[in-house]
């Protein structure tokens, strides 16, 4: 949900807010769509709280979409917009309606939220591509987004202070059926390029994080069209964060957020980390002894042992 912590908000809350979602960062300031928030008295938040409480939520769906609307209904400003994203809302987003938000981001929605921050601001309509709605009793979906090249787009706010993982791949080609990776973000593998992660990664070093992690599906297949490891890749991924963060910086890759398939561990691999990365540890998705739960959740047998 975009507005965490409606019930408090004030336009410079909301500008703060807003400020830390990385396809937005520096343009808060500019959004239409700030001028029309309206604050709401303390003693009225305290009170519609208190309501809250005392009635419970209403709403059906997944324990998180309620708790997440109900401290949204407590602004009661009649302008508010309740929005989910991420992986539920992407899969079931009839389910997400249903618990009383008004719009669902289907899959990536860095350039969806942008889009609605912007219709919205103008003056238009909240529907629209990237987004599910409800109309009567059927669910509608807006067309789904064009894939997000992560080059041009931030890992997080380009200004302040605030930094995080860095994304390097998104996508996932294997579509096992317990995960949203492929379904949300596809199965064509994107990846970050080099260069640019180590942009990020020298600048969050300069602003005192000294940590570098990074997200991605399958770590030693950054740089892969087919999800396989390409360690040559890697290596040069590496190497340009090394160049950026220096001796202040440390890096951490093959840890979470950023896990090794097990078929993909090699001798090889191993003395690239070794050589390469701060952690001295490593996770690895071992997803199930069992051919048969393998094979119902269509992922594939892990060559390993």
């Amino acid at each position: 949900m975009l507005f965490k912590k409606t019930a408090a908000l004030t336009r410079a809350k909301v500008r703060n807010i807003l400020s830390r979602v990385p396809v937005i960062g520096d343009h808060a300031q500019e959004l239409p769509l700030l001028h029309r928030i309206q604050h709401l008295p303390g003693h009225e938040r305290r009170q519609l709280r208190a309501q809250e409480r005392r009635r419970g939520p209403d709403v059906r769906g997944p324990p998180e979409a309620r708790q997440g609307l109900a401290v949204a209904r407590a602004a009661g400003a009649a302008w508010a917009l309740h929005l989910a994203g991420g992986p539920h809302a992407t899969a079931e987003p009839g389910e997400v309606l249903e618990a009383g938000f008004d719009l669902c981001a289907l899959g990536e929605g860095e350039g969806t939220l942008a889009r609605l921050l912007e219709r919205l601001g103008e003056g238009g309509p909240a529907e629209g591509p990237g987004l599910a709605w409800r109309e009567g009793a059927e669910v509608r979906r807006g067309r789904r987004p064009e894939p997000v090249d992560l080059d041009r787009t931030a890992p997080f706010p380009p200004s302040g202070e605030r930094g995080g993982p860095i994304e390097i791949t998104r996508g996932c080609v294997h579509a096992c059926r317990f995960c949203q990776a492929s379904f949300a973000a596809g199965v064509r593998l994107r990846h970050r390029s080099p260069e640019v992660v180590a942009a990020w990664a020298g600048l969050q070093v300069r602003r005192g994080r000294r940590d570098v992690r990074f997200v991605t599906p399958s770590a030693l297949a950054y740089g892969s069209d087919d999800g396989s490891p390409r360690l040559d890749r890697v290596e040069a991924l590496l190497t340009a964060v090394r160049a950026a963060v220096g001796k202040e910086g440390r890096i951490f890759l093959g840890t979470f957020p950023s896990e090794l398939r097990p078929e993909h561990v090699s001798p090889e691999a191993l003395r690239l980390l070794r050589r390469a990365v701060d952690n001295r540890a490593l996770l690895l998705g071992a997803q199930s002894g069992s051919d048969r739960l393998l094979a119902a959740a269509h992922a594939r047998r892990l060559p390993v042992g």
